[in-house]
């Protein structure tokens, strides 16, 4: 079929009202965190094992820390060969005051793929962070 044949049917079925298309989106996945201590690249990480795109990662903090230097890191872990890491975000919560952080990698991810956070939490803030993603 040409380029013309295949324009006269998308208009023909745009014009249908017989056909109805159906667009949706995969559904995000959330994956919560809370607690008052450090977050641990052990614990602190989503592995879904498919193929995914990391859409959102969020955290509040009851209160900006303020001792020393508290840097959140966010890492790609990759599966299949560690000289592929890949720090998403480095950020020191201290020096920036921060209480609330949204940051959206739209970053797509092999099945082997993993998510980690740290974070040396000195001033014990209460944490809750969460992870979002959709499998494709």
């Amino acid at each position: 079929m040409g380029n013309t044949n295949y324009r006269q049917v998308i208009m023909q079925a745009a014009n249908s009202s017989a056909l109805a298309l159906r667009w949706t989106e995969p559904d995000v996945v959330e994956t919560p965190f809370t607690g008052t201590g450090n977050l641990a690249v052990a614990t602190n990480k989503i592995a879904p094992g498919a193929a995914f795109l990391l859409t959102e990662i969020e955290l509040h903090l009851s209160a900006a820390p303020t001792t020393g230097t508290q840097n959140l890191v966010i890492t790609l872990d990759d599966g299949v060969n560690a000289v592929y890491d890949l720090v998403i975000l480095s950020l020191d919560l201290v020096a920036n005051a921060v209480t609330d952080l949204v940051i959206k990698p739209n970053k797509r991810c092999k099945s082997t793929d993993v998510i980690t956070a740290a974070w040396t939490n000195t001033d014990t803030k209460t944490y809750g962070l969460k992870f979002k993603h959709q499998l494709i």
